[in-house]
């Protein structure tokens, strides 16, 4: 009977241990809390990405078909205007 005592104190005692060592450790749920929000960020990237991804993709399949976006592109990146068109340039005065 004395021996059984031992071992269930010995038992608890590694219980005890192994609590301590999961809720409080760097290693234990800590660590797992830090990890959960990691992927929870990097999820919400990802999100971001997949959306800017697909509009890029419309752009590239509008670019290799469409002559409309291609001239949209060009007046707008390059400023070039087509024939007989005249370009204005409107500068707004600068706010104090």
């Amino acid at each position: 009977m004395e021996n059984f005592r031992w071992i269930i104190l010995l038992l608890a005692m590694i219980f005890l241990f192994m609590q301590i060592k999961i809720w409080i450790s760097k290693d234990g749920y800590q660590q797992m809390n830090n990890l959960q929000e990691n992927v929870k960020t990097q999820n919400k990237n990802n999100a971001q990405l997949r959306i800017r991804n697909e509009k890029l993709k419309v752009e590239i399949q509008d670019l290799k078909v469409g002559i409309e976006a291609i001239e949209e592109r060009a007046r707008t990146d390059l400023g070039l205007i087509g024939k007989d068109e005249v370009m204005y340039i409107i500068i707004e005065p600068k706010k104090k």
